[in-house]
């Protein structure tokens, strides 16, 4: 990187940016309940400590909270749920899974 003072004077230094380090969920593609029921979602994290992130589930009808780890679901019709998971440095992943 070539940096200068204020008189414009320049010199340059060396500069590197250390890519983050890859992580990703996945979820079961898909998961049959009964009428009634409901369904623990829980989301296989890989590459990153999972209390660093912040993690947002849409739809949101029929989940007991939206924006945690591990919502319950007991949805009433087919419904295919997309996580989306980000890190402190803006990076993210998402996975999805359909409950019938």
């Amino acid at each position: 990187a070539v940096v200068s003072d204020i008189n414009g004077c320049k010199t340059t230094l060396p500069f590197s940016v250390d890519a983050p380090n890859d992580f990703y969920v996945t979820l079961p593609q898909s998961t049959v309940i009964f009428a009634g029921s409901n369904y623990a979602l829980t989301p296989q994290l890989n590459g990153i400590d999972s209390d660093a992130l912040s993690y947002s589930w849409v739809p949101t009808e029929y989940l007991n909270c939206f924006d945690c780890k591990n919502p319950t679901a007991s949805p009433i019709t087919d419904t295919r749920y997309t996580l989306t998971i980000t890190d402190a440095s803006g990076c993210s992943d998402t996975a999805t899974i359909l409950i019938v």
